[in-house]
């Protein structure tokens, strides 16, 4: 009786995973990496959209050539202002390095042509959407995913703070951050929501998350190794000691969010949060010691508020995961 009983749930069990499995499949499983997903594809999903299988130097001269065409964008800007203000180079090149709304175009530019490159070996029956996993989530994730994401910064703020004691930023650099955080006007300071909450963060995930990640699973059947080689690439990215360091734990953290999503969007969403706090929580409106003083040496945020923000990080994760277990809004 015990073993029919056993056996019984055991077919039920399987029928669900069974299901599970196909509806999986039929949304976003044959976009997401072999390795990763609960089964392998079945043969009448072989020609569904994929992102290419990407061995590590592959990625790493995807990721170069991205970070080439950024960067010539960055000197075209330059050229145009130095033109336009009849200015010699240099001043146009530092002209458009203070200008936010260059940086995220320059980023989106760069990482998104590497991306249609890439992906246009495919098949062309699917959207690209579907080919780098802009597969739709219920809404609740979404939610959750904001408050992650700021959550994360509040408290990563603190560790950049610490690792700032040993590391600090260069006086250029200091202020040019500042510059590109500290808009002046309502003209600037839409220009920096516009580059930094949606164009970099969502061409950032489209490349790291969307294409290379799910690209090395696919080629080397480990997930764990893809998820560091692609923190690695999006954290040298960053180009600052501090920042490398910083962005890549924040994209191994992504990438894990991208696998029990089975979608880049949580994690453009966290990603996007994570960025707009400092933008929508300026020093002038609202001084947070360690958290929008920026660089400024000795400031630490009050360990009330980094344990605040952890905790809500926590639950943040723990509710976002849930609600990826319902089925995605209509």
């Amino acid at each position: 009786m015990h073993e029919e009983h056993a056996e019984a749930r055991l077919i039920r069990t399987s029928g669900r995973v069974t299901r599970t499995t196909a509806k999986v499949d039929a949304d976003a499983a044959c976009w997401y990496p072999v390795g990763v997903r609960e089964a392998a594809p079945s043969p009448e999903h072989e020609e569904e959209p994929a992102p290419p299988t990407l061995s590590v130097p592959a990625a790493v001269g995807l990721t170069a050539l991205a970070f080439v065409l950024t960067r010539a964008l960055f000197y075209a800007a330059g050229a145009l202002y130095a033109w336009r203000a009849g200015e010699p180079l240099p001043r146009g090149m530092a002209a458009a390095h203070a200008d936010a709304l260059v940086h995220g175009l320059a980023l989106a530019f760069g990482l998104g042509t590497a991306t249609l490159l890439a992906t246009s070996r495919g098949s062309r029956r699917e959207p690209l959407t579907a080919r780098v996993g802009l597969v739709a989530v219920p809404y609740a994730a979404l939610a959750w995913a904001t408050l992650l994401g700021a959550s994360v910064h509040v408290a990563g703020a603190e560790v950049v703070n610490q690792l700032r004691e040993a590391f600090p930023l260069s006086p250029e650099l200091d202020v040019a951050q500042r510059r590109l955080l500290t808009p002046e006007n309502w003209l600037e300071g839409v220009g920096a929501v516009l580059a930094f909450v949606a164009l970099a963060p969502f061409a950032e995930e489209v490349f790291f998350r969307g294409l290379v990640f799910p690209g090395l699973t696919r080629h080397y059947g480990h997930a764990w190794f893809a998820i560091a080689i692609s923190a690695l690439l999006f954290g040298a990215t960053h180009v600052e000691p501090v920042a490398i360091l910083y962005a890549t734990l924040v994209g191994a953290a992504l990438a894990l969010l991208t696998v029990r999503a089975r979608s880049i969007l949580p994690a453009a969403v966290a990603h996007a949060a994570h960025n707009a706090v400092p933008l929508l929580v300026p020093e002038r409106v609202l001084r947070v010691e360690g958290l929008n003083t920026l660089a400024e040496a000795g400031y630490h945020l009050h360990p009330l508020i980094v344990l605040t923000a952890i905790l809500s990080a926590l639950l943040a994760a723990r509710a976002l995961l849930h609600s990826l277990e319902t089925p995605p809004d209509a």
